[in-house]
């Protein structure tokens, strides 16, 4: 009796547990990704050369390509209504970078992690001045690229 008891708590530990983790909004890929890096691309006037940077995490150009990716990580539900973090945003930033290097998933989901708690500390510069959500997404995509493998991407997401 007592050892059914114990391999049913074990069970239901077991399924509230794996029922919590988070899964990343991985419906934010191909076709729908395409579409509104396009979309977001006419909006502000992002150039070819501004869509290969983005795939490769180099830095923006200028104001409006840091609105630009903002306008993709909206879209892609990474920020919550008053402008933080959503619960997965961690997950979905390490889907974003391990479609062509899965094995860098736990690194991912652990830098991931470290840069939306650091945002804070890295904003603090800011504090003068307006910060908005299109210089969040910049220096959450910097402070990624930063911490991850050298040639890590968005190389197939999109």
């Amino acid at each position: 009796m007592k050892t059914t008891i114990g391999i049913i708590l074990i069970y239901i530990i077991y399924n509230v547990n794996f029922s919590v983790a988070l899964k990343p909004n991985d419906w934010c890929s191909g076709e729908f990704l395409q579409n509104s890096l396009k979309r977001c691309g006419q909006i502000h006037g992002a150039t070819a050369a501004d869509y290969y940077d983005y795939r490769y995490l180099k830095p923006a150009r200028n104001y409006q390509m840091k609105c630009y990716r903002a306008c993709q990580f909206i879209d892609c539900k990474a920020y919550n209504s008053d402008g933080s973090f959503a619960a997965n945003a961690a997950e979905t930033a390490a889907f974003t970078v391990t479609r062509k290097n899965p094995y860098l998933w736990s690194q991912a989901i652990d830098v991931a992690n470290y840069c939306i708690r650091s945002l804070p500390e890295i904003t603090f510069q800011y504090a003068h001045k307006s910060y908005n959500v299109c210089d969040k997404t910049e220096d959450f995509i910097q402070c990624v690229r930063a911490n991850l493998p050298h040639g890590s991407s968005f190389e197939g997401l999109f």
